[in-house]
């Protein structure tokens, strides 16, 4: 049985062939049948074609692939941002039902009450093979580092909105209601009310002007609403003791500036703050690199 030609032996001889040397003479020294030998050159110089489309083809390919995740990289870098003051706070009785929701995040709620955080894009197959290509890289470690001060910022701004509704109780005297202005009979203080009080209170603690001058534009008519401005939006109901109320608003909005839940809302804003910033940055130098570190398992794919 004549002996099985060897790939190596076969690329010797294409090497040789471009290298001038004649067919004949590789015969001779293989100890081939020319024709053979031939063959075989035609073979090996077919695979040798192949081999290299291949890896074109699997150069295009990761290229594709490395630019996909770099392309998913920018859209998470993009949507990182620190909350807003105008973030939706959801009432301790529909934690169950609301999640607090901004561009970079959702925030959810356990049966605990417990905050959950979950970055936009985590459900992502482009998520978790980035996760595969970085490793125990710097960004890896600084995920859950802005996860804990996320988390960290949104229980002090929960506390600042329960802060701002028990304050405005106890200095009016008045219940904070759900209902509507329209089907506003007794006495109350309206949901808006509380959520203009936290965003004009929440504003300088993020660095953020506020211009609406609350306080002196906290107004009592005749009929006993209390206005934001004279053809402002109504706040509340009092129509028994409007002048009290209206005084207890002011104090209660004078207190809101002092306190300390508003003050831990300041340091867990600039520990957030900088937890982004650094997430931020790890993020641009990866889309700098143009190549991602590290293999994951479509890379493998690829490569096989």
């Amino acid at each position: 049985m004549p002996k099985k030609i060897s790939n190596a032996e076969m690329d010797k001889w294409l090497t040789d062939y471009d290298k001038g040397k004649p067919i004949h003479e590789i015969a001779s020294e293989a100890h081939k049948d020319v024709r053979t030998v031939s063959k075989r050159i035609d073979q090996a110089r077919k695979e040798q074609e192949n081999r290299v489309v291949r890896r074109e083809l699997m150069k295009e390919a990761l290229l594709s692939h490395n630019e996909d995740i770099s392309q998913f990289i920018t859209s998470i870098k993009g949507a990182l941002v620190v909350p807003g003051y105008d973030l939706y706070i959801p009432d301790r009785e529909s934690r169950f039902k609301s999640d607090i929701q901004f561009s970079s995040a959702i925030a959810m709620f356990d049966s605990k009450q417990n905050l959950i955080i979950r970055f936009n894009g985590e459900d992502d197959l482009r998520w978790k093979l980035l996760v595969e290509h970085l490793g125990d890289d710097p960004v890896m470690v600084s995920i859950p580092n802005w996860k804990r001060a996320l988390i960290a910022h949104l229980n002090t701004r929960i506390a600042f909105k329960e802060k701002v509704k028990e304050s405005l109780e106890f200095k009016t005297g008045l219940k904070i209601t759900n209902k509507g202005i329209d089907e506003l009979k007794e006495p109350g203080i309206l949901v808006f009310t509380v959520e203009l009080f936290n965003e004009v209170v929440i504003k300088p603690a993020l660095d953020i002007p506020d211009t609406t001058n609350l306080r002196d534009n906290i107004l009592l008519t005749a009929d006993g609403y209390i206005l934001h401005g004279k053809a402002g939006s109504k706040l509340a109901f009092a129509p028994k003791n409007g002048p009290a109320v209206c005084d207890g608003m002011k104090t209660s909005l004078s207190d809101l500036y002092q306190c300390d839940e508003i003050k831990k809302v300041r340091i867990t804003y600039l520990t957030i703050k900088e937890q982004t910033n650094n997430l931020k940055e790890g993020f641009e130098e990866l889309t700098l690199i143009g190549l991602l570190p590290g293999t994951c398992r479509v890379c493998k794919r690829i490569s096989a």
